[in-house]
């Protein structure tokens, strides 16, 4: 009986599906009429024994809508979707709604993640249903799901159409059980995964909470709308606050699965869509928009958009720190981390990527055949979405040489014994990063594809990138270490068998203000190496292309400078600062921005205006004044107002334009005169009388040396015999005055003598002065 009731219900579906075939051909007005009414009478009946499609769930959530319907023993090869914003009660209302889903599968309920993780485990498949609800029931795999974004506010009204095997629809409409008669209402939103299983690991006594979720990607995110795939959280023990991210991409044929990290969240998604070949992999990219055929057509990054929503997503749901992420993942993951991380400085703060192909598209490359069935040959390189060919856009080597910007600091290992992804297309990417003076270190060895981290250099494992590495603050880039080692030219048997780049450096940020950055900086790998040193990711310090840029590098326990300098800014809010030495103890580097200004140039201003002077030595500290010099020495200048300077620190100097006397001085304040460092500051000698140009001596202010026979003496003052001419010296000389030959360093300085003298040289303390001879 029910049986007839089938073939009952589908001949009077097929008699309203013909209705306008039939007034095409002539058929009279009447005939038309009473096979309307026969089919009418049929479809009544269909309802009775109900229809063969019936509508179980229609809801929007996250900013989709759920259209869940049953089909049992159906003879469809598929299903149309329309949609109307008023209900859809009869096949000529179908004309005038929008076919949302064209050839829907069959059985589309079924969870196919779930099947494809059981044949990679080696298990039986589960065959069960999706969820529609956290932690609900699964539906019978036998049924049918659509998943559809919703790209703009509304309430609509769905109905849900059979194929035959000619590919006619069944266009038999029955209100209530094929066609809503009630609106969903529609919202855009962000995505709401279904929570579908939850638990808990025991780790050395720490119990780590994990989550499972569905994901039903967007539109964007895969060709088919609303396909399903997975993504697990694990989080840490303790949940009291922000917690550093990894984000792991699996590798080839893997999954999604819980992963303990010490108080690090770890989110883990799964690269898997039904349909795409060998283990339904895209490589974390994407593929082509007219796959199965890749002849032409466009490859978009649809996977790529997904990690994007999917982090999205976790930020908002879960103590994410958004400053602390690490993008991680190895061969097929190392290879996303890479491609995927790099293009989004905004979203990660460093990529660990082990053993990444970095080059596919590179003649002999691994796996060229199987990626050719989902991006099409490397002969067409069909064009992306972003405008490139795919084969040219997943060329990381090129990408890190033309990309100059700052990009997420780079931790990167590979084997010259790996046998599935291969050796010779990474020395030059390794090569391009240290060009292009990105923050990377790189290490390799023999390990091969599976123990890459065998043999590697202590000082490159023991560096932490998920502590180390933050998106609000900067980090040193390291380049053209004198500790390199020499990865080759490409054959594994080239350069050295195991080795790394710019590793074994450690730094500490210690200001990135508008005025400057610093930095504490180590070399942790034993004895001492030099490089090249650059900041990346400024947050605040500021300078554009071509700005001069003054530097101090100096031993933050004994303060002493050992290099200093200006250098030109390459580009906006980039420097590098070449050759500098560091050790396991550690230099302070601070670079500001210089404004070129000389004292000769402070002479000739106005008194009040600004001053700003960097690379001054402070040659002398008095109670009333302090003096300082540049590098040349001439002219020295006056401090007034700053205290808390100390002789023979290295000085950024601004204040006002002021005069001491006959100098060029400058009013500070303590907080304008930061120090760089120390050095020692040589004297000038001057075995002569002072000379003098414009009525004062050519060396006031300066640091000198002399030397004579003391002559005459007075409480803290002596008169030093040069022959015909005289000297006076005076300030802290100590008591009893000094007698017979004597050297004497001191600042030329304007005074009052005893004897008339308007010059003399002042001592800063006795030891200014030095008996030669009795």
């Amino acid at each position: 009986m029910q049986s007839m009731f089938r073939f009952v219900c589908s001949c009077g579906r097929r008699l309203i599906r013909r209705r306008e075939a039939l007034k095409t051909r002539g058929i009279s007005a009447l005939k038309v009429l009473s096979r309307i009414v026969l089919g009418v009478c049929l479809v009544a009946l269909a309802s009775a024994c109900q229809a063969d499609i019936t509508i179980s769930d229609a809801f929007c959530r996250g900013g989709q809508v759920f259209l869940h319907w049953s089909d049992p023993d159906t003879s469809y090869t598929g299903y149309n979707v329309y949609r109307r914003n008023q209900p859809i009660d009869s096949a000529e209302a179908l004309n005038s709604a929008e076919l949302v889903v064209a050839n829907a599968r069959l059985h589309s309920a079924k969870d196919l993640t779930a099947s494809y993780i059981a044949g990679r485990l080696g298990q039986q498949d589960p065959n069960i249903g999706l969820r529609l609800s956290d932690l609900g029931p699964t539906l019978d795999p036998l049924d049918c799901l659509e998943v559809m974004t919703v790209r703009s506010s509304g309430q609509g009204y769905y109905a849900i159409v059979g194929l035959g095997s000619d590919g006619e629809e069944d266009r038999a409409v029955v209100p209530g059980v094929n066609s809503l008669t009630s609106p969903v209402d529609e919202v855009p939103g962000s995505p709401v995964p279904v929570l579908e299983t939850e638990g808990s690991v025991n780790v050395s006594g720490y119990i780590y909470p994990w989550k499972t979720y569905t994901w039903y990607r967007r539109s964007d995110e895969a060709m088919r709308d609303g396909e399903a795939t997975k993504v697990t959280v694990t989080l840490p023990a303790n949940q009291a606050s922000q917690y550093p991210t990894m984000y792991y991409l699996h590798a080839y044929g893997g999954r999604n699965n819980y992963t303990v990290w010490w108080n690090t969240i770890v989110i883990a998604p799964c690269d898997y869509t039904p349909g795409l070949p060998y283990t339904g992999n895209s490589w974390w990219y994407g593929y082509c928009n007219s796959y199965p055929c890749v002849s032409s057509g466009i490859v978009i990054n649809y996977t790529e958009n997904m990690l994007v929503h999917m982090l999205e997503w976790a930020k908002a749901s879960f103590p994410v720190d958004p400053n602390r992420i690490i993008l991680s993942g190895g061969s097929m993951g190392g290879t996303g981390s890479v491609s995927f991380g790099m293009r989004h400085p905004e979203l990660f703060a460093g990529i660990y990527a082990t053993v990444p192909q970095v080059n596919p598209g590179l003649k002999g490359m691994a796996f060229q055949d199987q990626l050719d069935d989902i991006w099409g040959p490397v002969s067409l390189n069909l064009p992306t979405d972003e405008g490139t060919g795919v084969w040219n856009r997943m060329n990381m080597t090129q990408y890190v040489a033309d990309h100059k910007e700052d990009l997420p600091f780079l931790k990167v290992q590979n084997s010259k014994n790996d046998t599935v992804l291969f050796w010779p297309q990474i020395p030059e990417f390794y090569r391009n990063l240290n060009a292009s003076r990105h923050g990377a270190i790189c290490a390799w060895g023999q390990g091969g594809h599976l123990n890459s981290s065998s043999g590697l250099p202590p000082a490159f494992l023991n560096w932490d990138i998920y502590s180390k590495v933050r998106l609000n603050q900067s980090y040193v880039a390291v380049s053209n270490s004198s500790a390199n080692d020499d990865p080759g030219g490409g054959d594994p048997l080239d350069g050295d068998s195991v080795g790394q780049m710019n590793s074994g450096y450690d730094w500490t940020i210690l200001s990135d203000t508008a005025d400057q950055w610093s930095a504490l900086i180590k070399y942790t790998a034993g004895g001492a190496a030099h490089a090249d040193i650059s900041a990346r990711r400024l947050q605040s310090f500021n300078f554009a292309a071509g700005d001069v840029l003054a530097y101090s590098q100096w031993n933050p326990t004994t303060g002493g400078v050992a290099a200093s300098g200006r250098v030109t800014a390459e580009r906006n809010r980039f420097f590098v600062i070449p050759h500098l030495t560091f050790d396991a103890a550690g230099m302070n580097l601070a670079v500001w921005k210089s404004s070129k200004q000389t004292t000769a140039d402070v002479a000739g201003l106005d008194p009040g205006a600004p001053v700003d002077l960097d690379q001054l030595v402070v040659t002398a500290v008095f109670t009333d004044v302090c003096y300082a010099q540049p590098s040349d020495r001439v002219p020295a200048i006056a401090i007034l107002g700053a205290t808390g300077l100390s002789q023979g620190s290295l000085i950024r100097l601004r204040g006002t334009k002021a005069v001491f006397g006959q100098m060029t001085a400058v009013n500070a304040s303590p907080a304008l005169v930061p120090s760089y460092g120390k050095v020692a500051a040589a004297p000038i000698g001057i075995p002569r009388a002072l000379e003098t140009l414009q009525g004062k001596p050519t060396e006031l202010g300066l640091l000198v040396k002399t030397w004579g026979v003391v002559e005459r003496s007075g409480t803290d003052w002596f008169t030093l015999t040069q022959g015909a001419t005289k000297v006076l010296v005076y300030g802290s000389i100590g008591s009893p005055a000094p007698s017979g030959l004597v050297a004497v360093t001191g600042i030329v300085s304007e005074t009052n003598g005893p004897n008339g003298e308007r010059y003399g040289v002042r001592v800063r303390s006795s030891s200014d002065v030095v008996r030669l001879l009795p």
